[in-house]
């Protein structure tokens, strides 16, 4: 599998900053500096953090060597399963939900209140 690097034409849409550290905003949007997120990283960082905490350690070093991350490499959300494993998680309850028609009474009264506010906006 080829690795692609990020280039100027392939930039990321500006996210959080990599440190949790707001960035001061200009009152004139032409004078904002662009915020560095560092997406790629931070995707590889919560993915070695999935890693680790599911026991899959040789992936873990793995990903260390190929994405040139540390081990000490901490997420900024530290979920105690993981962020990845949470945001599927809900993903799936979601995802489930929606296919089948059943799920949990929270989920389905989210898509019953998405029903009607489509409805009313129509």
């Amino acid at each position: 599998m080829a690795h692609v690097q990020p280039s100027p034409t392939n930039t990321l849409p500006p996210g959080p900053p990599a440190n949790g550290q707001p960035t001061p905003l200009s009152s004139n949007p032409a004078q904002q500096a662009p915020i560095s997120w560092e997406g790629d990283r931070m995707f590889n960082v919560y993915i070695h953090d999935y890693f680790l905490k599911r026991g899959f350690l040789k992936a873990a070093k793995e990903l260390e060597s190929e994405a040139d991350i540390t081990n000490d490499a901490t997420p900024p959300i530290n979920a105690r399963q993981g962020f990845l494993f949470k945001w599927w998680s809900v993903f799936w309850m979601f995802f489930a939900a929606k296919t089948t028609g059943q799920g949990l009474e929270s989920v389905m009264l989210y898509f019953h209140n998405q029903a009607d506010c489509n409805l009313t906006t129509r």
